[in-house]
């Protein structure tokens, strides 16, 4: 592979990571406020099933995020 490949799949790579890390941030957040203001679904809803959520939904993202910027540089570059 060459460094472009290498470079663009880095970038990837971390804003996937990122993804990740940031949903997991965000559902933790959700779920320490449910400690305040408790509502129906902080009760039924299991936190880890909502920290899982958050961190797929943040991958998605990432990944989403990722793959345009990656496809915009590429093209730029050529």
């Amino acid at each position: 592979m060459d460094r472009k490949i290498n470079r663009h799949l880095a970038f990837f790579t971390i804003c996937a990571t990122l993804g990740i890390v940031f949903g997991g941030v965000s559902s933790q957040a959700q779920i320490n406020q449910c400690v305040v203001e408790p509502t129906e679904e902080c009760v039924t809803k299991d936190p880890l099933v909502k920290q899982l959520e958050g961190m797929s939904f943040g991958l998605i993202a990432g990944l989403t995020a990722g793959f345009g910027a990656t496809w915009k540089m590429w093209f730029k570059e050529d």
